[in-house]
């Protein structure tokens, strides 16, 4: 597993990524200072939700993690349907092996680890939930959604190469600016939102755990 804090990064880096294109797309904004109050007032108001308990928390956060995950889920399905049906191929690792023999550079493995960083707040607070029920959901939705998405923005790439620096929203079926772009966005950003209380329910973990330690 990647460590955590790497994931923290990065889902800071993608909140503030959203805020700056929004503000210099609509408000003609430049500097990062809105971008800076914006993500710490999501941040403090997330923390003033936790005195609600994880109960009434997950009533709220659990509807928008299961569309997200149905979001993830058709936008691939879609885009594999469209652009290549063959993409499955990628599941032969002679397909990667020969890729790394081609390019001739072991870096390109570093996107590899971007893929993973993105899932592993996923894994911080599963001391919250039984085993079955993470048996369950981590079969039958997550990993499918999941692997379902990428396999779909490497089939809309294979067709469109140019949208290899923003290649999730490009991949969107119908286009930026269409109903089905904003949905989608909204959904990234609440999910960007909700990552960062796995985090905080992780830490959370983690302190209990140590006074639990330290009173025996």
């Amino acid at each position: 597993m990647v460590p955590l804090t790497g994931g923290s990064n990065s889902r800071h880096r993608r909140a503030c990524s959203i805020s700056q294109w929004l503000h210099r797309s609509y408000l003609n904004c430049d500097s990062c200072s809105a971008c800076i109050i914006s993500n710490l007032s999501l941040l403090n108001s997330q923390f003033l939700l936790q005195r609600f308990g994880t109960k009434y928390i997950s009533l709220l956060f659990a509807p928008i993690v299961g569309l997200w995950f149905a979001a993830l889920f058709i936008t691939g399905v879609i885009n594999i349907a469209t652009n290549d049906p063959g993409i499955f191929r990628a599941y032969n690792p002679a397909e990667a092996i020969n890729f790394l023999v081609r390019a001739q550079d072991l870096t390109i493995l570093g996107g590899v680890l971007l893929a993973i960083t993105g899932v592993e707040s996923l894994f911080a607070d599963l001391g919250h939930y039984n085993r079955q029920s993470i048996q369950w959901t981590f079969t039958v939705v997550v990993y499918p959604s999941l692997v379902i998405a990428y396999l779909g923005q490497a089939a809309a790439l294979e067709n469109h190469p140019e949208w290899i620096s923003n290649t999730f929203y490009n991949s969107i079926p119908m286009g930026p600016g269409t109903g089905v772009y904003w949905t989608v966005f909204v959904l990234a950003t609440c999910a960007t939102i909700i990552a960062s209380q796995a985090m905080i329910l992780g830490c959370f973990s983690i302190v209990r755990g140590a006074f639990d330690v330290s009173d025996r």
